[in-house]
């Protein structure tokens, strides 16, 4: 595991707690996935012999089926090769906004970014 994988889990475990879900994924057009919470059992679903999160145009699947629309698709597939983030969250709105603040305050406290 390399340090800024370490770092992401430690945080992410902090942040949402100890037994979230979380793991990794190289995918070709995007580089390296980190994935978090309720999305990680979709990105290692097999398509053949590899997960789809995995495969060229999987994130693109994935986003597409949780109902978001094909441009908001395609710009958040642009930002993450723009190598930002991508926060997909389920919860209602008070929560969504607490995540958010966590997220935009410790983020770059924990990892220097």
């Amino acid at each position: 595991m390399t340090t800024i994988e370490y770092q992401l889990r430690r945080f992410f475990s902090e942040l949402l707690a100890p037994n979230t879900a979380f793991d990794t994924f190289y995918n070709p057009e995007l580089g390296r996935l980190f994935v978090a919470g309720f999305l990680v059992e979709t990105f290692q679903n097999s398509v053949g012999k590899r997960g789809i999160g995995e495969l060229y145009g999987g994130p693109y699947g994935i986003l597409r089926g949780l109902g978001i629309t094909e441009t908001d698709t395609i710009a958040s597939i642009n930002k993450l090769k723009g190598k930002t983030y991508l926060l997909v969250a389920r919860g209602n709105r008070l929560d969504i906004q607490k995540l958010k603040n966590q997220l935009g305050n410790q983020l770059e406290d924990k990892l220097g970014n």
